[in-house]
């Protein structure tokens, strides 16, 4: 084996790494959040859609009285947790780690699987994923590389891989099965296709990981070199990116720090700041407005790819329509993104929005400039939006997400908070 050898170097520091009281508490959160989005989205049409190709198995899908194989609950269960667009993100990752992770591992847990094995994995999970992303940098996404998918499927492979005890050898072929199925444009966002990424790469890791156990040949070092994933899927050198990725110099969990950013309305990320930004204007009447000009720090809207949606599904990636909606004094709940179409009201406003980006900008923002009919000029500008680790949901908040979602959730809550200490077995039996 080569002395420089990135996947194996990458792989053993993520496995040796100690866990602290603070990564199994924010571990927990995660797993709360997790099971809100779930329960909100079991119903979604997609689902149903999926659940028709369910098969017998062990492997439970969440919300519904359904076991199938693992490869198949991984992927149900990945686009339940994404669909609604309700999930955790990572800004590091650029994407949303919870949302394959979980559903990854959860498919792989039996009956004697610990609770504090499952959490390790999950951090190493998240761990795992932002500084693949940090190394490929942020030029993979706004290529238009889905991160979620390309991503996650690697971080949900080496997750699963400590889950069920793989060594650190089988785990890079593991990597290498990864590295050569990850995919997903986001082009797609909008469509059913962008929650499908989350279980297609939760599904694939676990493939990955079937692969390796039964000694199917690959390369064990797939991520180094000009042709190795971090150069074929990054903009960085490949010594650059490699000394990214194996960057230890901070001893906290990511999962921690910068941590998970939990969401108060089911829709994208990017357009939190200008959410935060809209509500300091507040509503307002359509006939006052001339214009409506949003401005964005560098391409922190690339992401909201819709500009012009027919629908509240195309317009959970559209900061025209989901800044009209707050111009409106309409709320940002589910009702307000389903796949129907978008009234004429709100219509009009969004035919008032341009928008901009600031290339010179030395921090993220969303500032939205409003001109009225009589010359009067409205401007707000969104820095610090909740829900992001800076200014994060309280323990209250997160947990009214998952009791609007489900009779169980004390019950749930309870079975997350002693999961450290009992078997992923009881948790499952409840979700």
């Amino acid at each position: 084996m080569a002395v420089n050898h990135i996947t194996r170097r990458f792989v053993h520091q993520l496995f040796l790494k100690p866990l602290d009281i603070a990564a199994i508490e924010d571990a927990k959160r995660g797993l709360i959040d997790f099971v809100a989005v779930t329960h909100c989205g079991k119903e979604d049409a997609g689902v149903h859609k999926l659940l028709q190709l369910a098969c017998g198995g062990t492997s439970k899908v969440i919300g519904h009285p359904i076991y199938t194989t693992p490869e198949l609950a991984a992927l149900i269960n990945g686009f339940m947790a994404h669909v609604l667009d309700f999930d955790d993100v990572h800004h590091e990752l650029r994407g949303h780690p919870s949302a394959v992770l979980l559903p990854t591992l959860f498919a792989l847990c039996d009956e004697d699987t610990t609770g504090i094995r499952f959490i390790q994995a999950y951090a190493i999970g998240v761990e795992a994923m932002a500084k693949l992303a940090l190394s490929l940098s942020n030029v993979h996404y706004e290529k238009g590389w889905h991160n979620t998918s390309t991503i996650g499927i690697v971080g949900a492979a080496i997750a699963g891989a400590y889950l069920i005890g793989l060594t650190v050898h089988d785990t890079c072929r593991t990597i290498g099965f990864a590295t050569t199925m990850a995919s997903g444009m986001r082009i797609h966002f909008g469509t059913e296709t962008k929650p499908l990424h989350a279980g297609i790469a939760a599904k694939h890791a676990i493939e990955a990981i079937r692969f390796a156990q039964v000694g199917m040949h690959v390369n064990d070092n797939s991520l180094e070199g000009y042709i190795g994933f971090l150069s074929l899927y990054g903009e960085n050198t490949p010594k650059k990116a490699e000394a990214l990725l194996l960057d230890v110099t901070s001893a906290t969990w990511r999962i921690s720090s910068p941590g998970l950013w939990f969401k108060l309305y089911p829709c994208c990320s990017g357009s939190y700041f200008g959410i935060d930004a809209a509500q300091q204007i507040g509503p307002l009447a359509v006939e006052e407005i001339e214009d409506i000009h949003i401005t964005f720090s560098h391409y922190s809207d690339a992401a909201l790819v819709i500009r012009e949606p027919k629908t509240g599904e195309e317009g959970r990636f559209s900061i025209e329509y989901i800044v009209s909606l707050i111009l409106a004094n309409r709320p940002l709940h589910l009702a307000s993104f389903l796949p129907e179409p978008i009234d004429d009201t709100v219509q009009q406003y969004m035919k008032k929005v341009r928008r901009s980006n600031d290339l010179e900008a030395v921090s993220k923002y969303t500032q939205i400039d409003i001109r009225l009919k009589n010359g009067t000029q409205l401007s707000a500008r969104g820095i610090n939006p909740k829900g992001a680790p800076s200014n994060p949901l309280t323990t209250i908040e997160l947990e009214n997400k998952l009791t609007s979602a489900t009779e169980q959730a004390d019950t749930i809550i309870a079975t997350i908070r002693a999961l450290n200490s009992s078997k992923v077995s009881s948790l499952l039996q409840l979700i």
